[in-house]
């Protein structure tokens, strides 16, 4: 019996430690220089007249020390250069917190290949900084394969 209380003890511990390496490897990484990042999952795609349709999941972190308010996110790579395929508008993230995402998108074939093959959505966010001029970043995202990480809390 103390021989099972010691592995589990030992799980325990091992759980705990390799966690918290974990996610401060995640927040060292948003704090070296990556104000936004998270997780998304996408739905399946149906072909559409203008490309592929599916749903965009994802779940925003704000890294950046100040509350972002009424911000825009968008995903970028479309045809023509500069064009967004998806927004999200009036999103409000404080400082430390997160904001869930979710929306039914339509993206080019080119695109929506790419993400199949591997490739993560471009977000980009865009909101007016504490000095009143508008400022723009990518939001370094992560698969969540599980989709446990984007669910709506």
């Amino acid at each position: 019996m103390q021989h099972l209380r010691r592995r589990v003890l030992a799980i325990a511990i091992l759980t705990f430690v390799f966690g918290f390496s974990s996610f401060a490897h995640w927040s060292a990484q948003a704090a070296n220089g990556r104000d936004f990042a998270g997780f998304y999952t996408l739905g399946e795609g149906s072909p559409s007249t203008d490309g592929y349709t599916l749903t965009l999941t994802a779940k925003i972190f704000n890294y950046s020390g100040a509350n972002v308010i009424d911000a825009a996110l968008f995903v970028s790579g479309c045809i023509p250069p500069g064009k967004a395929c998806a927004n999200f508008e009036h999103v409000n993230i404080d400082a430390t917190r997160s904001a869930h995402l979710s929306a039914q998108i339509t993206v080019p074939g080119f695109l929506f290949e790419r993400w199949q093959k591997g490739g993560r959505p471009e977000l980009m966010i865009r909101f007016t900084n504490a000095k009143g001029e508008m400022q723009s970043e990518r939001v370094d995202l992560a698969p969540d394969h599980a989709g446990l990480r984007t669910r709506e809390e």
